[in-house]
């Protein structure tokens, strides 16, 4: 039987010891919080926001001030899905402008809508976001795939005539997925109170 010499096993716990703090350290760099919001209203035609979505657009920055929204601080990181082409629309962006403004944040339009894989890798593998709150603003439909991408695996839906909803998503401090919660924007005078 060969045993190992001293300084070899010495050697392998480091080796051991750096990688498992390196793989700790990579796991512990998420967000705490994720609100995933879907564009402001949008009228019968086109590819901007509707009146009723540009006053959306306005007020949504006072949700971003409530205790439920803002536990770990202001918005760190403001994401918003781009236009696929030409023509494509643009309501995500319009509807994150005065958010942007208000918070002197950049509005990260890297992604178009298709792109979900890329974008949570984006926002998972960033050390500045680490323990913050961070917006993505999407198309209804694909938030369901953003939601299970940061690993949401209850089945969600988000009807196509809702705008005034927000979905959080919580987060340990090791990035695993914690708590998910539909929540109110209770921003115009008819949006939903529950």
């Amino acid at each position: 039987m060969i045993v190992p010499s001293k300084s070899f096993l010495k050697t392998a716990l480091v080796r051991i010891f750096i990688f498992s703090f390196l793989v700790i350290q990579a796991a512990q760099s998420m967000p705490a919080q994720i609100v995933l919001i879907r564009h402001g209203e949008k009228p019968e035609t086109g590819d901007e926001l509707s009146t009723q979505g540009w006053a959306r657009a306005q007020a949504l920055p006072e949700l971003f001030k409530r205790p439920e929204f803002n536990q770990f601080g202001d918005p760190a990181a403001l994401y918003a899905m781009n236009k696929k082409g030409k023509n494509g629309s643009i309501r995500a962006i319009q509807t994150l402008e005065y958010v942007s403004q208000v918070f002197n944040l950049a509005l990260n339009t890297d992604y178009t809508k298709d792109q979900v894989a890329d974008l949570v890798k984006d926002i998972e593998k960033n050390d500045k976001y680490d323990g913050k709150m961070i917006v993505i603003c999407w198309e209804h439909k694909v938030l369901i795939d953003i939601a299970m991408e940061f690993g949401l695996k209850q089945p969600v839906s988000w009807p196509a005539e809702q705008f005034d909803r927000a979905w959080i998503l919580d987060f340990t401090p090791t990035g695993q997925l914690q708590k998910f919660r539909d929540l109110p924007q209770k921003l115009l005078p008819l949006d939903s109170e529950i």
